[in-house]
């Protein structure tokens, strides 16, 4: 399973300010962040906030892709860091092809929403950093990478 898992990804590092997803565009990629902060920024009546800042461990992209629908949010690094992108085509194999590998993804992404469902419930308006938590996936991708 990690050998099929690992391969779907592929590293890269982003440079600060680079948009890896964008609000309203179509679901292409799920992002595992390895190194670095991620930021998601949602706009609405023409004003864009800052919600959520993702840490080593986060996804970013896995709504757009369970749900089949476009992103919710523009992904942008903060700084530099290092991700690892499975594209849309690969994750619908994946996750369709081995149950395991969907249950890996459905765990972590549960774990990931509940926790920013939590933290965004009584932050305000403020960016949240929820606290961080295991990096399953990005343990399965680097011992298989």
């Amino acid at each position: 399973m990690i050998e099929l898992l690992a391969a779907g990804f592929v590293e890269r590092e982003v440079a600060a300010g680079e948009v890896l997803l964008r609000q309203g565009g179509r679901a292409s990629s799920l992002v595992l962040i390895l190194d670095g902060v991620l930021s998601l920024v949602a706009a609405s009546d023409g004003v864009a906030r800052s919600r959520l800042v993702l840490g080593p461990g986060d996804v970013a992209g896995h709504i757009a892709l369970y749900c089949g629908d476009r992103e919710p949010a523009t992904c942008r690094a903060i700084g530099p860091a290092r991700v690892a992108e499975l594209g849309a085509p690969a994750f619908s194999l994946l996750t369709n092809a081995r149950a395991e590998i969907a249950y890996a993804f459905e765990r972590a992404i549960a774990e990931q929403v509940a926790a920013d469902t939590r933290a965004l419930l009584v932050s305000g308006d403020e960016p949240v950093r929820t606290a961080p938590r295991p990096a399953e996936l990005v343990r399965l991708v680097r011992v298989a990478g």
